[in-house]
């Protein structure tokens, strides 16, 4: 690993991820494990012995292994909905702005990607009246997804204020502490300084795009791994 100096004199560059913190407690202490196993891939010559494949395993769990499961999932509940919220908000406004760039790369007069990226960044971390106004000016043959993006608008939590809340929901959690190793305790208490200095940077009165983007990625990675760990371990 990297000395942590590193990090303090890296903006962008953070120690690690919520996505990882998360995994790791999952994998470590809620029973969901990886394992190694034969690969049916077969070529002539080879030993596919050597190249095994990767497995999740959920283990059964008893009482005890239960209520963690449960209140892993009942304290991040309420954050993962906004999250939800968030990247519906994220995905139709990146639909509507490139509606073909999932089709081809070679698309006339399409607006550059760069820009509306940063665009949709700079909106996702502004509020209600901001939008809106951005989602007025919206073609009217996005007519529906307009509507759906208004709706979104209204109560989608900004970038900052979606940080601020996981932030506030771990400092009170009984369970997510708990069950960090010490290392990672470390490395979240730094995670979340550089957090912070992003999103100093990100609500300046010229927002840097840069921490913008760091910011959002952090949300959108962090939104699909609790949507796979709340799967496996049966609580969504």
């Amino acid at each position: 690993m990297r000395d942590l100096n590193y990090y303090h004199e890296n903006t962008y560059v953070l120690c690690t991820s919520m996505q990882v913190l998360m995994e790791t407690i999952v994998f470590e202490n809620l029973g969901v494990r990886v394992i190694e196993v034969p690969n049916p891939v077969k070529i002539p010559g080879v030993d596919m012995s050597k190249y095994p494949k990767l497995d999740i395993v959920v283990d059964e769990p008893d009482e005890a292994m239960c209520a963690r499961r449960n209140s892993f999932y009942q304290e991040l509940k309420p954050l993962y909905e906004l999250l939800s919220y968030y990247d519906q908000y994220h995905s139709l406004r990146s639909h509507i702005l490139h509606p073909d760039i999932y089709v081809t790369s070679k698309v006339v007069g399409i607006i550059d990607y760069e820009y509306s990226t940063t665009l949709i960044d700079y909106e996702l971390n502004s509020y209600m009246n901001v939008r809106l106004d951005s989602i007025i000016q919206i073609d009217n043959t996005f007519e529906k997804e307009k509507k759906k993006l208004m709706y979104l608008a209204i109560f989608t939590p900004t970038t900052s204020d979606l940080h601020t809340l996981l932030k506030e929901t771990l400092k009170r959690s009984k369970v997510f502490w708990s069950l960090m190793n010490a290392e990672n305790k470390k490395m979240s208490i730094l995670y979340f300084k550089q957090i912070d200095h992003l999103i100093d940077l990100a609500n300046k009165e010229k927002p840097d795009p840069e921490a913008l983007e760091v910011l959002r990625r952090e949300l959108t990675r962090l939104f699909y791994t609790l949507k796979l760990n709340f799967e496996l371990l049966g609580v969504y």
